[in-house]
């Protein structure tokens, strides 16, 4: 119940087993990976973590959140091992556990398939010609599209579908706090007979056709009134619990704080460099959303 959230955690040890084989190794990986760009990298891994709480347990992890969506679980899962894969095949070469495969020669390259056109292999011999393929270049490259590709499929995750959102509505009740009584059940009532006299004065000029029943679709037609009443409610209440919660988001490795505009947020991540004491900073603009949407 818990892969996700052990998966993250286990990602985010291995950034810093990274990060720490970096510090130590006296420069001699920074041609291939930049100090600065992984705190970025692991500052973007943070801000995902925490917008779906993937760290969190109970009702408000992602765990609990794709209980019942096996394919995005298995899919965050498997972006989520690839990422720890590269990170740890990353901190094997800085720490020098091996050797990089460009320095081991043609023992370590990969065998290839018999039956391969060439394609894309001739593309990547036409690439490499200038200068020999890196492998910490490469992999580093894959943990960026690693998380590239956990933001894609964040989108996704939060985008709630249709079927849960009616269910939701349907089922959600407002209770007067004195009686006890649904407000929006005594509202159905009122539906019904808005919809009946409606319908008695649209039939007035048409006195041949009193006789036609159509209680079928004054129940129908009130119904939806009530489902609707019923939406806005739930909506409301969602988005005031949503505007209740604080701006600020304070994580391990840095502070988010949002500054809000006219027509647009900005959220400022701050994340600490690898070699120097100063913080870095970085926005991201979301349009149309508030603080609160974002970390709902």
């Amino acid at each position: 119940m818990s892969s996700l959230r052990l998966a993250t955690a286990v990602n985010i040890r291995a950034f810093q087993n990274l990060t720490n084989a970096l510090s130590t190794s006296q420069g001699q990986w920074t041609a291939s990976i930049d100090g600065e760009a992984l705190a970025d990298e692991i500052g973007r891994f943070r801000v995902w973590a925490g917008n779906l709480g993937a760290l969190q347990k109970g009702h408000s992890s992602l765990d609990y959140r794709l209980r019942d969506s096996p394919v995005l679980s298995n899919n965050a899962l498997k972006l989520l091992h690839e990422l720890e894969h590269n990170l740890n095949e990353s901190h094997a070469v800085v720490s020098g556990i091996r050797l990089p495969y460009e320095a081991q020669g043609g023992a370590a390259e990969p065998e290839q398939d018999d039956d391969d056109d060439g394609f894309y292999s001739e593309d990547e011999d036409d690439e490499g010609e200038g200068e020999p393929n890196n492998e910490l270049k490469v992999r580093f490259e894959d943990i960026i599209d690693i998380i590239d590709n956990l933001y894609k499929l964040s989108v996704r995750i939060r985008t709630p579908t249709i079927r849960s959102r009616s269910l939701k509505a349907s089922s959600y009740t407002q209770k007067d706090p004195e009686t006890g009584v649904d407000v929006l059940s005594t509202y159905a009532e009122l539906d019904l007979k808005h919809v009946q006299e409606l319908l008695s004065d649209l039939r007035r000029p048409f006195p041949e056709d009193k006789e036609i029943e159509q209680d079928c679709l004054i129940i129908r037609l009130s119904k939806s009134i009530t489902l609707r009443r019923r939406n806005f409610k739930y909506w409301k209440r969602h988005r005031d619990k949503l505007g209740a919660a604080t701006g600020d988001e304070v994580f391990q490795a840095g502070v988010f704080t949002s500054v809000e505009g006219p027509s647009d947020t900005f959220y400022h991540y701050k994340t600490r460099r690898t070699k120097s004491k100063d913080w870095q900073d970085f926005s991201i603009r979301d349009r149309g959303d508030t603080a609160s949407s974002i970390f709902g």
